[in-house]
């Protein structure tokens, strides 16, 4: 069977944990009284570097976007890499068919002074 115990010990116990939560309730009390203090100044630190880190993003971000607008469009680009490869074929192929009439002039002119040197003999 459970031990039965007399109404007095368990005033006793009562009034000892009253006691008790007094003590707890007192300790709470002086505690809430005083002002509680933050020091903040390292969390300032921390956000005065992150934004600096943040506006240096975004003026890192608006000199791209400058950038970009003072660019050639890829068409321009393409446009001009096919006129430069066009003019450079070009001056080849003008060289050559110079080139080519120089050897027919050369040739020309030999058989012309054969053709004089066998009408004049």
């Amino acid at each position: 069977m459970a031990k039965r115990h007399n109404i007095g010990t368990i005033a006793e116990v009562l009034i000892e944990k009253l006691d008790d939560l007094e003590n707890i309730t007192k300790q709470i009390e002086i505690v809430a009284s005083k002002e509680l203090r933050i020091d903040t100044s390292e969390l300032n630190v921390i956000i005065q570097n992150q934004n600096l880190k943040e506006r240096q993003i975004l003026i890192d971000l608006k000199n791209l976007q400058e950038q970009n607008k003072s660019r050639f469009p890829n068409w321009v680009c393409y446009a001009l890499t096919g006129i430069f490869i066009l003019t450079f074929a070009s001056f080849i192929i003008a060289f050559k068919y110079n080139e080519m009439y120089h050897n027919e002039k050369q040739r020309a002119d030999i058989f012309e002074k054969a053709y004089i040197k066998m009408k004049n003999s």
